[in-house]
């Protein structure tokens, strides 16, 4: 058996993006639990890996050996 442990990444390889240049929208909402109100800032972020094969993968086998 093979357990996936963790993913290592350099970070220069690693592109983060956000859309509609990065906007972020405001919420706001009074509790009446707790008597305020709560307020929220959201905005909505990707990345992706973009060089072939820059990751590597930390795996734990049992049970044998590996392939």
């Amino acid at each position: 058996d093979i357990a996936t442990l963790g993913v290592i990444i350099n970070l220069a390889d690693y592109v983060i993006g956000a859309d509609k240049g990065g906007q972020t929208s405001f919420f706001d909402d009074f509790d009446l639990d707790y008597n305020k109100y709560t307020y929220l800032y959201e905005t909505r972020v990707s990345g992706a890996l973009v060089n072939p094969k820059s990751a590597m993968t930390i795996q734990l086998v049992t049970g044998g050996t590996p392939d």
